[in-house]
This record gives C-alpha cells, sequence and structure tokens, in this order.
C-alpha cells in the first residue's frame, strides 16, 4: 500500500469487527485505513492518507451508528466499519502517537500522548443525518507515552509521562500525582489499579479521585517494564524485556 514503517515497527493492533479486520496499514493514495476479509484475506476497502502510527483502534457505537475510531500519525478519525467512509475529523499534531483512544460514555472521544503534546477531549453530535465532533477541552496535562489511561467513573487514571494522575474526564482538572514509578503502566481491576512501574514495582492502588492510597506494592522485576500488566482468570502476568512472572492474585495460597 506504499507504506513506511514506522521506527519502532508495526505497533498497533488490528481490529475485527464482523466478517472484516480492520488495519491502520500507512498506505499512501487513499490506503491508510484498509479493511480486510477476515477469512480471505481479500480488500474490502481502503481509506484515508496519513502514515501509520502505534495507537490501536476501537469499535463503538453512537446514536446507532456504528464506527472505528483511528489515530493516525495526524489525525483522530472516525470511519464506518462497512465501507471506510469517514464521518468525521479531528487534526491532532503530528507526532508519535501510542495510547488508545478512549470512549467515554456515551458521546466523547479521549486521547493523549507524549513528547510535549499532551491530551484532548472531542464530543461527537448529529445534525441531519451527519456526524460531527467538537473539542471539549484540551491540555497538557496528562501526556501518555506508551500506556493509555483507564476510565473509571468520571475520572481517568494515567501516566502524565512518569508522573501517575487522576484527573476528571469532562474538565481535564487534576485530582493528585504521584510520582515513584517513573514511566510505568496500569490497568483497572475491581476498583483498583494495577500499576507496574518502569523499574518493576508492582502495586495495588485505589481507583479513587479523593488520593492516591496505596494497598501494597512489591519489587517484582528488575530493569525495564514497558508492558502492561495482563490479567486473566485471578492470575497477573507482568515482564520485562528479559523474563515474564506469573502472580497469584486470588491470596488462596
Amino acid at each position: 500500500f506504499g507504506s513506511t514503517i514506522p521506527g519502532w515497527g508495526f505497533a498497533t493492533s488490528p481490529l475485527v469487527e464482523g466478517d472484516l479486520l480492520l488495519v491502520e496499514a500507512g498506505g499512501k493514495a487513499g490506503k491508510s485505513l484498509v479493511a480486510f476479509n477476515k477469512k480471505s484475506g481479500g480488500v474490502v476497502w481502503a481509506s484515508h492518507t496519513d502514515e501509520a502510527a502505534y495507537s490501536s483502534p476501537i469499535a463503538i457505537t453512537f446514536n446507532g451508528i456504528r464506527q472505528v475510531i483511528f489515530l493516525t500519525s495526524q489525525t483522530l478519525l472516525s470511519v464506518s466499519p462497512k465501507d471506510g467512509q469517514i464521518y468525521w475529523k479531528y487534526p491532532w499534531p503530528e507526532g508519535i502517537n501510542i495510547a488508545t483512544p478512549i470512549l467515554i460514555p456515551e458521546d466523547k472521544i479521549f486521547i493523549s500522548a507524549s513528547y510535549d503534546k499532551g491530551a484532548v477531549l472531542v464530543k461527537m453530535k448529529t445534525a441531519q443525518g451527519k456526524i460531527t465532533a467538537e473539542e471539549i477541552w484540551k491540555s497538557r496535562v496528562m501526556k501518555n507515552h506508551f500506556n493509555s489511561s483507564v476510565l473509571r467513573g468520571n475520572y481517568l487514571y494515567g501516566f502524565d509521562d512518569g508522573t501517575l494522575k487522576c484527573i476528571e474526564v469532562n474538565t481535564g482538572e487534576e485530582q493528585w500525582a504521584e510520582r515513584g514509578f517513573a514511566k510505568g503502566s496500569l490497568i483497572l481491576a475491581d476498583g483498583h489499579l494495577i500499576i507496574l512501574g518502569e523499574q518493576g514495582k508492582l502495586a495495588l492502588v485505589e481507583a479513587t479521585p479523593s488520593g492516591y492510597k496505596e494497598k501494597s506494592s512489591f519489587q517484582v522485576l528488575q530493569g525495564q517494564c514497558w508492558t502492561s500488566p495482563t490479567l486473566a482468570g485471578g492470575k497477573l502476568y507482568v515482564r520485562n524485556q528479559k523474563e515474564m512472572l506469573c502472580l497469584d492474585m486470588t491470596g488462596r495460597n
């Protein structure tokens, strides 16, 4: 498709939507986003022109309209999964976009990027059968590097580069900030944040806007940890660049 391989490779995840496999291919001349038949591999449609970023797409339904949200190198945009029709675009300064867009129910999209870019919240609207998106707020309060923020209620929790923060999603106002993890990653589980610091510190923190409330922490790994924890069946999987650990989180042992 005439793509240029990104500096850190093709890191965006493909998305299965019905019988389609949607890929941010980064191609030229209207071939940035490509839909393949997931069974045969045949190209069903191609759309948009922009280089590939590292952010993965999400599928949402707004006012009964199915959309796929992509964050490419220079654009946040919505397309129809059926035919690649572009519903709306929001220009985003060219740079390294890694974190995944987040749907803020029922009509808002949050994106964030590091390298001095910041975050923005846009709101979708429908009028005369068309969808538009307008900026609600834009701020440097949250600059996600390689890990996406997580949403609980009206609050987002994530890493502003090397600082863990909680912000109010509708205003962007900072609720609290905590250092000590460097550029870490986190997931949300059962009302808690499971945080893996850049140098292997694992912490369980209550997901509350009232302050940083750590339940426990432990040094589980050494060296650079840039991969988000994975929780499945009561087991937590964490890794650095050399090894992986599986930890029992049930407390049964």
